[in-house]
């Protein structure tokens, strides 16, 4: 009777324990991400942000982001994948299709199982035409929708033609609107057309429901993009090893053209755009610069006669 009540105890001990390892089972933490973020859209792809808040109690093998056009997507659905070993990390999405609404959030995998962050939904933008029938891609930066291209239109959206001069000595004299394409060669339309700023200041630049945009529009856009967006607005630059272009907004070097002597200048090392909303009753206006070499977006004074490149942006 004795050794069947000593069995007894030890199967009643050996129960406690298992039930203690059964219960410290349930209570593993699996991973935890926090909301994911389509910071840049564009028409066939989005840059996306997502963390991953806490890897839980085993190794996190895998995390990304999952996507469709469906809600709550999962692994059996669009995976992409980050080698990026920092908890706060980027994948790009590509192969998407323009103005078709997609969901995406985060994911993690572990030992526990498969875990998922808040769910996100975004447009893709689709391309806009200007009034010479010139289209555009477009991005979407935050809460703002940006041409992803210069403007080369040579109408006004009213139909009105902007005069084209081509001789130095008359561009360096003018006092009302006029645009220039490179060296005065049409060839070059696909890099955009420089403008003086007479032509920014009447107002019918861009197309319909587009509008250059303003000191604050451009600040705002700016904060967004945040540390060096110079380096993640412009397509190329020197420093080749740093990635480039994350925003889609391609800003290439394209120079200028003078205001003293008529010139093109600084192609491929600068360029310039205007900022909307000033009086070109000053000598003097306010654009951005971007430089080659360098990670910023510089304020630069320059006179209204000089000629430089146009983004618009959705009223």
């Amino acid at each position: 009777m004795k050794n069947v009540m000593k069995f007894m105890a030890a199967l009643a001990v050996l129960s406690m324990v298992f039930v203690s390892c059964d219960d410290d089972e349930d209570e593993m933490a699996a991973p935890e991400l926090g909301d994911a973020q389509a910071k840049y859209v564009r028409e066939a792809s989005v840059f996306m942000e997502a963390e991953l808040v806490s890897e839980g109690d085993e190794y996190v093998s895998e995390k990304g982001v999952v996507w469709g056009t469906a809600s709550e997507p999962t692994i059996d659905d669009n995976v992409v994948e980050t080698e990026d070993s920092e908890d706060l990390y980027t994948v790009e999405i590509e192969g998407l299709t323009a103005g078709t609404t997609y969901y995406a959030r985060a994911y993690a995998l572990s030992d526990i199982g498969t875990s998922y962050g808040t769910e996100v939904s975004f447009t893709t933008t689709s391309p806009v035409t200007d009034i010479d029938e010139n289209m555009y891609a477009t991005i979407k930066i935050g809460d703002q929708v940006w041409m992803g291209e210069n403007l080369r239109t040579t109408t006004y959206s009213d139909g009105t033609a902007i005069p084209n001069v081509t001789d130095p000595d008359v561009w360096s004299d003018l006092t009302t609107p006029a645009y220039a394409w490179r060296e005065n060669d049409a060839s070059y339309i696909e890099k955009g057309a420089y403008y003086n700023y007479y032509t920014v200041e009447t107002g019918n630049l861009c197309p319909d429901g587009w509008h250059v945009p303003n000191e604050a529009e451009w600040q705002t856009m700016l904060d967004f993009v945040g540390e060096e967006p110079g380096r993640k607005l412009k397509s190329y630059g020197e420093q080749m090893y740093t990635d480039y272009n994350e925003t889609g907004f391609s800003a290439n070097m394209e120079g200028y053209r003078a205001s003293g002597n008529g010139v093109f200048a600084r192609f491929g090392e600068w360029t310039w755009f205007w900022i909307g909303e000033q009086a070109s009753s000053e000598i003097y206006v306010n654009a951005k610069k971007f430089e080659d070499d360098s990670h910023f977006v510089q304020d630069d004074d320059n006179s209204v006669q000089m000629g430089f490149s146009v983004r618009c942006m959705q009223d």
